[in-house]
């Protein structure tokens, strides 16, 4: 994710920490017990390759700069 004021910029960790706590506290979105930031990166990567974007695309995005099995043979 990018900054909206400079696209260039990445978009900060804490400050995308800060909004997720500020969205919880709220009450106005339904978030089920448990669920984290950090699902919500699995969840578009995940939904992302299911719907046909190429791993490597989906990996640059994700800050990956290699695609390879995270299991051995």
């Amino acid at each position: 994710m990018r900054q909206p004021t400079d696209p260039r910029k990445p978009y900060s960790y804490w400050a995308m920490d800060h909004q997720w706590k500020k969205v919880k506290a709220s009450e106005e979105v339904d978030i089920p017990e448990g669920m984290v930031l950090y699902g919500n990166r699995h969840f578009f990567a995940s939904n992302c390759l299911s719907n046909g974007i190429p791993i490597t695309d989906v990996a640059e995005w994700m800050g990956h700069n290699k695609v390879q099995p995270s299991f051995c043979c």
